[in-house]
């Protein structure tokens, strides 16, 4: 049974998996010129992947409960990979 206080986790974990196997589906299904457009270097699908990996950072920064050490590490991989995504690597 879903915990009452941490079931509306629940319910955006599904909500973010069926938006990626609709995003997925949607990709298999179009042309390929509209699909190198949607996937391209700085094409749309880029910018907000970029803003999740912040997004997630936010929640995470803000867990009091767990080990500060794993955050930080944790933390420090979603940053790496969210600057990553905005082409600072280059």
């Amino acid at each position: 049974m879903y915990n009452v206080k941490k079931s509306h986790y629940y319910f955006l974990y599904e909500f973010i998996l069926l938006g990626l196997v609709g995003l997925i589906v949607d990709l298999t299904v179009i042309n390929s010129n509209t699909r190198m457009a949607l996937i391209a270097e700085d094409g749309p699908i880029e910018l907000p992947s970029a803003i999740g990996y912040f997004v997630c950072l936010i929640p995470l920064l803000r867990h009091k409960e767990a080990n500060p050490k794993s955050l930080f590490c944790i933390a420090c991989v979603l940053m790496i990979l969210g600057v990553r995504e905005l082409d600072f690597h280059a």
